[in-house]
């Protein structure tokens, strides 16, 4: 937003934040955690993949019965289609990344 409208913002504060979701940050995060894509990780498509999800975004999940997954995917991914374009757009390829130099 700083960089469309310059006259709009006085200052800025940027503290170990990255620009965008590229594609070699994104490969890396996706490695450690074992998952192909953003799409396979975040939007699963059975109870075991939502049981993964879950675990690896909590810090101590309680044991849930499978139906509760089940139905997590059939409730939370409506529209899967959208939701994965959406999804798919907002990683960056590593050419179009731009490293932002901001005056101090």
């Amino acid at each position: 937003m700083a960089q469309h409208y310059p006259n709009l913002v006085g200052s800025l504060v940027v503290s170990g934040s990255v620009d965008a979701l590229t594609e070699s940050i994104s490969s890396g995060c996706l490695e450690r955690i074992g998952f192909a894509s953003w799409t396979d990780f975040l939007m699963p498509d059975n109870a075991q993949g939502a049981k993964v999800l879950l675990d690896i975004g909590s810090y101590d999940l309680p044991w849930m019965p499978d139906f509760f997954y089940k139905h997590y995917c059939q409730i939370m991914f409506s529209n899967r289609k959208e939701r994965v374009e959406l999804l798919e757009a907002l990683v960056v390829k590593d050419e179009d990344a731009h490293n932002h130099q901001f005056q101090q």
